[in-house]
């Protein structure tokens, strides 16, 4: 709890001689000159409670600091008012604010004048090998990387050095920022070395210190009812107990000693020797018999004994000497600033108020303080986003990317805005141009991801080394360097990044962004170590956890991805990107139901973006359940109205209304809509090239193959653009265009297995390259880079099966790709057939297999068709006619055309015409072009006049091997094996080797001269 019901009674207390400027000014001997009377003005800090959650908080440090404030405002202190004293606690102490208040004194002190800087938290210092003095802790202050936003005591020298040298104050320095507890430099000793370094005189200073550069200084509620044993005896002291000599005044020499003597007595057995250094007959404080003797009696606590001065300050002086008009617009600019409007709306906001208003002469004692408060406001924004970017990157890097854009752009502005206020002479002018340098650099690395500014690298690179140049000290600034040079340059950006690990040993983020290269290069092991080092460095970052728990997800590491994951949410329930990780696993492991509430919960904490919206849409779409496809739509809509200029929502929209829905023609109309956003995305084009290709009523390959040129000029480096180029050639038959689109896949991206898959496939089943060995070849590369790539050994099952016809070593192929991915149900159908065509012929087994199957997938007709052929090769004709008949009364529009000619075989046969001609009737309804099949049937249903029509229908449309073949059934169905051993023929030379289909014409195997014609083109058929 702060420190307010104590303190509330000492301010109570209202003087009634105040004195003008803290000090009483002496009279005038007769006949001399009057002058300007010396002034006392103090800046007292003290931070108990840091916004970081991971630098220790003090218990009393702001207690010290008010108690300190309350002495001057004290006829004992000096009575300061609110125009000489600044006090700051807690997170009004912002570094930022800090600096502010020092310019404050380099501004107003004159010569002769009394500086007094007191302040009270953490010192530290991270690294020995910096050649800096250290920092103090402000409340903003980075927990790590004290370089981007802690008060260097490089700074403090500055200021102390220029109040006392150029503007011939006198500085009195009070500092008590020894303090124990786990900071960044806590290995090195890091507190102690900055109690060392301001040891040390700058100028002519005073300086007062809480214990000796090896000790800590402590607190607690014997003092004070919660004080620091420093600060309690420090005000006592002052007030008068130090006075040995009762002379009325307490020099330095003597508040050493009665420091020394207090201090260390009640510290005991803990070393606590508080040091002074400067002149020790230098005057601190005049007593005041009152107070000394409130303190004295033990009838007050100390703050009670203590009281201040009020006096109306100059800004109401001024304020009530300016018209009205300028008094509201000076009050709405202070709005302005604590709302942090500073840019916008245009006409109210700070940066037009304050230009507006330093123009008015009414207010010229008020300008300086205005551009310094103006100024601290502006840095104390942009500190906050570099805290996030360095300790809480979930919050900075992993937000949405045009978010940050937007972002950046404030920061840069308002970067600009306080340099120019405190100008090119300020001593912190280098730190912020560096500041501003760095974030103008990531800014353009974000609109590259955007797709925008894709030549802007060099001028990233640029900026970075300015950005050097004015802060060599910056971690950060080599971090990201090293990241975009690192690819072209693998020594030169290793360089930044041991540059960046040794001015911040404990910060992630290097750690991090080496890994990601490591493993973008295919060196995990360098990858994994380099995580592990981050995670020890820094195990309370959410960022870094979440970034392994990826690394473990991608590489199906799953339950420790899922433990990281869970631990990065745990440490911060407001980071969405975990959320959205931990749903891909569980999507990825078959238990979505534990994705939704993730992708809620994001929704949740982003209710205004797109990007939650697309993810769940896409959830829901994955599902491949029909009853969320609304959900899905109504999401990808809701998208779309939040931002109607991100091509994925509508290439989501696309994606669900073309695979799940059907709806090919408003998918294209996403599509296409997504062609004309800017950036320009490959993708839309990519998939619109598959629409004119496969999906579109009027094929159009010339459109398709320009479009995938178009994804192409986009990005050169997207090997799918590549791979469906290829796709598009094998579909017409180019099969070197095909070789030469799939191996630039390979080349582009060698890591994709679906890549080696299509090339393998092209090797299996095209003629014109046929290549087995190389199919083999192709998908055991698939398997390499993936060992659970069902696909893969699925397709290896088929090169043995049908082309290398070896059905038993298929079989285990086939088991493998099933115990990877169970919810195959192509699968279970090869499986079963290998069984059926293996040296055993094990019927049973792939009737049993597909039985199974049809249990766990009961919309899958074709279980049914095969379990029919199965048991007709099997001899189990009544078996086979039923499962035959069942299929027909499922699904019939998907029912093969040859099914309804086999039942309407059955039937006639056993001359049961009317039900043969009722699955002829079905047959011309739902495949009134089959003419072979519809010819077929009719000569079975001996329909002459059908019969010929559909023959004759059949030989002028034949136009493929397989048709070709189909004409040759016909005629042998009718036994005129002169007519169709001609067709059969046509159809071997041009590529038909269907053999299992070719066996099981068994009207026509055994015929010499069909047997002729096998032994030209299937010899090893018959060797067998």
């Amino acid at each position: 709890m702060k420190y307010r019901l104590l303190l509330f009674a000492l301010l109570s207390v209202i003087s009634a001689s105040a004195q003008e400027k803290g000090i009483t000014p002496a009279a005038t001997p007769p006949g001399a000159t009057a002058r300007v009377a010396p002034t006392t003005r103090a800046v007292v800090v003290g931070i108990s409670d840091y916004q970081d959650p991971l630098i220790p908080d003090l218990k009393y440090a702001d207690r010290d600091a008010e108690a300190f404030a309350a002495w001057l405002q004290s006829d004992a202190g000096g009575r300061l008012d609110k125009d000489h004293l600044r006090l700051m606690t807690n997170e009004q102490a912002t570094t930022a604010q800090f600096v502010a208040a020092l310019d404050w004194l380099l501004d107003e002190s004159r010569k002769g004048d009394q500086v007094i800087i007191y302040f009270s938290g953490h010192g530290d210092v991270e690294s020995k090998t910096r050649f800096n003095l250290g920092f103090l802790l402000h409340w903003d202050a980075p927990h790590k990387m004290y370089m981007a936003g802690a008060y260097s005591i490089d700074y403090l020298k500055a200021v102390v050095s220029t109040l006392s040298l150029d503007n011939k104050a006198k500085v009195i320095l009070i500092i008590d920022a020894c303090r124990a507890g786990k900071l960044a430099g806590a290995e090195i000793h890091g507190s102690q070395l900055t109690n060392a370094n301001l040891a040390q005189q700058f100028a002519n200073e005073v300086k007062i210190l809480s214990c000796q550069p090896n000790e800590y200084s402590l607190e607690g509620v014997q003092w004070g009812g919660g004080r620091g044993a420093f600060s309690y005896h420090l005000v006592d002291g002052l007030c008068g107990l130090a006075d040995r000599n009762t002379d009325q005044e307490v020099t330095l020499s003597e508040i050493d000693r009665y420091l020394e003597d207090r201090v260390t007595a009640e510290t005991a057995p803990v070393h606590q020797v508080p040091m002074t250094v400067g002149l020790k007959s230098e005057k601190l404080a005049q007593v005041n018999a009152g107070v000394l003797a409130a303190i004295k009696s033990g009838k007050a606590g100390q703050l009670a004994a203590l009281a201040k001065v009020e006096s109306r300050g100059i800004e109401e002086d001024v304020l009530a000497r300016v018209d009205s008009s300028v008094r509201r617009q000076y009050l709405d600019w202070k709005t302005a600033v604590a709302q942090k409007q500073f840019f916008e709306p245009e006409a109210s906001c700070a940066d037009t108020l304050y230009r507006r208003l330093v123009q008015e002469a009414g207010l010229a004692p008020l300008h300086n303080h205005m551009k310094r408060n103006y100024a601290a406001a502006l840095l104390d924004d942009a500190q906050q986003m570099l805290n996030d970017y360095l300790h809480a990157p979930h919050k900075e890097i992993d937000q949405y990317r045009e978010l940050r854009v937007k972002r950046y752009t404030r920061y840069i502005r308002e970067l600009d805005v306080a340099i120019e206020l405190l100008g090119p002479d300020h001593y912190m002018h280098k730190a912020l141009m560096g500041r501003k340098l760095f974030i103008q650099a990531l800014r353009l690395g974000q609109l590259r991801n955007l797709g925008k500014a894709m030549d802007s690298k060099p001028q990233t690179i640029n900026l970075l080394q300015q950005s050097i140049e004015y802060e060599p000290e910056a971690a950060y600034t080599h971090s990201i360097l090293g990241i975009d040079i690192i690819n072209d340059d693998f020594d030169a950006g290793l360089v930044q990044f041991n540059k960046a690990v040794e001015l911040a040993p404990n910060w992630v983020q290097p750690y991090n962004w080496l890994a990601e290269y490591y493993l973008k290069k295919n060196q995990a092991e360098k990858g994994v170590e380099l995580y592990q080092t981050a995670l020890k460095a820094d195990p309370s970052s959410p960022f870094i956890h979440c970034r392994w728990g990826q690394y473990c997800y991608k590489n199906q590491r799953w339950d420790e991805a899922e433990q990281s994951l869970k631990r990065a949410i745990q440490l911060d329930s407001t980071y969405a990107w975990p959320n959205s990780r931990l749903a891909d696993l569980y999507e990825e492991i078959k238990q979505p139901e534990k994705a939704e509430p993730l992708l809620l919960k994001n929704i949740e904490l982003s209710p205004n973006h797109y990007r939650p919206y697309l993810e769940l849409a896409f959830y829901y779409k994955n599902l491949d359940e029909e009853k969320n496809y609304e959900k899905a739509e109504a999401l990808f809509h809701k998208a779309i109205a939040l931002d109607s200029t991100n091509s994925w929502n509508y290439i989501g929209l696309g994606e669900l209304l073309n695979e799940k829905m059907k709806q090919y023609e408003k998918a294209a109309e996403a599509y296409l809509k997504a062609t004309t956003l800017d950036p320009p995305d490959k993708l839309p084009y990519y998939r619109l090239a598959i629409y004119y290709d496969q999906q579109a009523e009027e094929k159009n390959f010339e459109k398709a193959e320009s479009l995938l040129y178009q994804a192409i000029a986009l990005d050169s480096t997207y090997s799918w653009n590549y791979a469906e180029l290829g796709n598009l050639y094998t579909m017409r038959e180019q099969h070197e265009k095909t070789v030469d689109c799939y191996k630039k896949s390979i080349a582009l991206e060698p890591w994709i297995r679906e890549h080696y898959n299509y090339l393998g496939k092209l090797y299996m089943n095209q003629k014109e390259v046929q290549d087995f060995d190389k199919a083999l070849y192709y998908f055991q590369q698939a398997i390499t880079i993936d060992s659970n790539y069902a696909e893969a050994y699925s397709l290896l099952g088929d090169l043995n099966r049908f082309r290398l016809k070896q059905c038993d070593k298929s079989i285990p192929y086939y088991l493998k790709a099933l115990s990877l991915d169970s919810t195959n149900r192509w699968t279970y159908n090869k499986l079963a057939g290998a069984y059926a065509c293996s040296d055993k012929k094990d019927f049973d087994q792939a009737i049993a297999i597909l039985k199974d199957a049809y249990k766990r997938f009961p919309d899958h007709h074709l279980y049914l068709i095969n379990m029919s052929n199965l048991y007709y090769d099997a001899g189990k004709m009544p078996e086979s006619y039923d499962y035959c008949e069942q299929a027909i009364a499922k699904i019939p529009s998907k029912v093969y055309p040859y099914l309804y000619v086999k039942m309407v075989r059955w039937y006639a046969e056993k001359s049961q015409l009317a039900k043969a001609d009722i699955f002829y009737q079905i047959l011309i309804q739902q495949h009134p072009t089959k003419f072979w099949h519809l010819a077929t049937a009719a000569y079975l249903l001996d329909k002459q006049v059908a019969y010929n029509t559909y023959l004759q229908k059949s030989i002028e449309t034949a136009s493929t091997s397989s048709q070709y073949y189909a004409v040759g059934s016909v005629y042998a169905e009718t036994n005129d094996l002169e007519k169709a051993l001609p067709w059969f023929e046509k159809a071997f030379e041009n590529g038909f080797d269907e053999i299992e289909q070719i066996k099981a014409d068994s009207t026509i195997w055994e015929a010499p001269a069909f047997q002729e014609l096998l032994k030209r083109y299937f010899p090893e058929l018959l060797d067998k």
